[in-house]
């Protein structure tokens, strides 16, 4: 079998593969929409990045499930898009 990225061909993975926006269905409903508004917008990673003031790689790995934003940056994200999250009737 060539070396390579990804999985080998035929292989079997258990994980589930559905995803919402290019976001996986383990990441919060909250974000999976932030995500799914910013894609409608045409917000790219690197505007999203900016606006939040981290890297391109840190939005990439809050989209594909490898880390998840905490809640102040969540509120940032929706900000950013021109919304807002109410936590406890905080907003």
């Amino acid at each position: 079998m060539a070396r390579g990225r990804g999985r080998p061909t035929g292989s079997k993975d258990s994980r589930p593969r559905r995803r919402i926006g290019c976001v996986p269905d383990t990441a919060s409903s909250i974000l999976r929409t932030l995500f799914l508004i910013a894609d409608s917008k045409g917000v790219s990673r690197d505007q999203l990045a900016e606006g939040m003031r981290c890297t391109a790689t840190t939005i990439s790995n809050w989209r594909h499930g490898v880390h998840s934003p905490d809640v102040l940056d969540l509120e940032a994200l929706a900000s950013l898009l021109g919304g807002y999250i109410e936590f406890n009737g905080r907003s």
